[in-house]
């Protein structure tokens, strides 16, 4: 599979006010905001970057798809891989490409992204393995390793615009859901939707840590407005870039960066953002960008993220700081970017 470099991410610039370092302070916060213990958890939008080693970037920078295969207002099709193993496991061929269509329209139903996909039928051949063919396909993976799953992203370098498209993206299906389906599991249809965001350019993201113990630990994968947003990024409707803002700054730590913290934006006022943020990574330079958020005031708040994803696990994530929030909030413009504001995070978590 080709990947891309790595970008080059610019530097934020202009600190404003300090941020407050203490957990109690984070949690009074969020509470106050709303987002009590046991309140729903948000996961945040990464993009694959134009570059490609961190995968922490501004949309400007994202990686989309090739505009020849899936440009805007365009369909993008998937094709089944025929298997009689679908009937095993689903019921019927039938059932299992409804499930597929289900995945796929929780991220067509977003009103502020251009997303419009479908399942074209089965193909005549059966496919085992991702393998790259020029054409999306979804199949049961038949290698050795029956519960291996996920989605298969594949890059193009178009030298011609100096970018980096996706052309292809094929869906493992694993053979251990013969058995998990018989007790329950999983939830096929989400699992298609999680799968389908890697399609769409959206990286494995953060989740919310909880309110009240700060622990990191997320619930399942569901869709989100932060997903949504990322989504929405990626490939927006007509008009809707206009109508939000953005934010951006740097967090740091006794004057050196904090490499792939995590920052969410809680909206203040209005019915849609309080206890259900945006966020973004920052990136290695701990520079970062929440974009696609409606006019409003927000309450920034930082913390370190875990260490599950072993690309960001590898290249230098910064643990050992305390969450940390803005001591101001930040107004957000339509067609704004509500820039330069530093995050100060202490050691010791």
């Amino acid at each position: 599979m080709q990947r891309p470099r790595r970008p080059k991410v610019g530097q934020t610039r202009k600190p404003l006010p300090a941020a407050l370092p203490a957990k109690a302070l984070v949690t009074g916060a969020l509470l106050a905001l709303g987002l009590a213990p046991g309140a729903p958890r948000s996961e945040a939008y990464r993009l694959y970057d134009n570059g490609a080693i961190d995968y922490v970037v501004a949309s400007a920078e994202a990686v989309r798809w090739a505009p020849n295969i899936w440009g805007p207002g365009s369909n993008l099709s998937f094709g089944v891989a025929d298997s009689p193993e679908w009937a095993a496991i689903f019921g019927s061929t039938a059932q299992f490409i409804s499930t597929v269509e289900e995945g796929l329209a929780r991220w067509g139903d977003i009103e502020t992204a251009d997303i419009r996909w479908s399942v074209s039928g089965t193909t005549g051949t059966p496919l085992g393995a991702w393998t790259r063919d020029g054409a999306s396909t979804v199949f049961l993976n038949t290698s050795g390793n029956e519960y291996q799953r996920g989605a298969g992203v594949w890059f193009a370098r178009d030298r011609s615009r100096a970018v980096w498209d996706i052309t292809e993206c094929d869906i493992g299906v694993p053979r251990s859901w013969r058995t998990e389906l018989e007790y329950g599991g999983p939830f096929a249809a989400g699992e298609f939707s999680k799968w389908f965001g890697y399609c769409l350019g959206l990286g494995a993201s953060a989740r919310l840590p909880s309110a009240s113990s700060l622990d990191g630990f997320g619930t399942p994968w569901t869709p989100t407005s932060d997903r949504d947003t990322g989504a929405s990024l990626l490939r927006p409707r007509s008009g809707w870039r206009e109508s939000v803002g953005s934010i951006s700054g740097s967090v740091e730590s006794e004057g050196e960066p904090v490499s792939y913290a995590h920052v969410w934006a809680f909206r203040t006022n209005g019915s849609n953002g309080v206890g259900n943020p945006i966020g973004a990574f920052a990136n290695r330079s701990g520079a970062f960008m929440i974009e696609g958020l409606p006019p409003g005031d927000y309450v920034l708040w930082a913390h370190p993220i875990n260490g599950y994803d072993n690309r960001l696990a590898g290249a230098g994530i910064v643990t050992d700081v305390r969450d940390a929030v803005l001591a101001l909030p930040v107004t957000v413009t339509a067609g704004g970017n509500a820039r330069g504001h530093r995050i100060s995070m202490q050691r010791g978590r």
